[in-house]
């Protein structure tokens, strides 16, 4: 039942501007299936689904791979420029310093990016520990999160 909701999510979004939970909410209803705004917010969370401007300006929900176009800076971007104070490597461990309490969602974001090089994400208050696959990878992926730092 879940998977077939989600799935059913991700069809509702990329044909429609979802901007809201209660507007999902009320299309799965729709289709039929028996829904709380708790399991909606659960299934976002799950599926990684974030909020981006739609051409017109207004938020909707988006794969995160989807939420850049042209000049729009996604959210994992905009974490980036809004929280990371410091990057530093060693062979195939990339050490990202945040502001304090930013790190989770940063890690998460990580998780959930299109950044193939990135194996896995572990994160305390203000740190996130980035394991990337190939340590040939790893000064890129330091400049990557570099050049995006505010």
């Amino acid at each position: 039942m879940k998977s077939r909701r989600q799935r059913e999510i991700l069809e509702i979004i990329t044909q429609k501007n979802i901007s809201t939970q209660s507007e999902l909410a009320r299309i799965l209803r729709d289709r039929n299936f028996e829904i709380t705004q708790a399991t909606i917010s659960r299934d976002i969370k799950e599926m990684g689904l974030v909020k981006s401007n739609d051409s017109t300006g207004k938020h909707r929900y988006v794969l995160p791979m989807e939420s850049s176009s042209g000049r729009e800076l996604t959210r994992l971007e905009r974490v980036i420029e809004d929280t990371v104070i410091g990057v530093d490597f060693s062979e195939n461990l990339v050490l990202v310093k945040t502001l304090p309490g930013s790190a989770q969602l940063l890690a998460s974001l990580l998780d959930h990016s299109d950044w193939r090089e990135v194996l896995g994400t572990l994160a305390g208050d203000d740190t996130v520990l980035v394991i990337i696959k190939d340590r040939k990878n790893v000064v890129d992926i330091c400049e990557r999160i570099k050049n995006k730092m505010g």
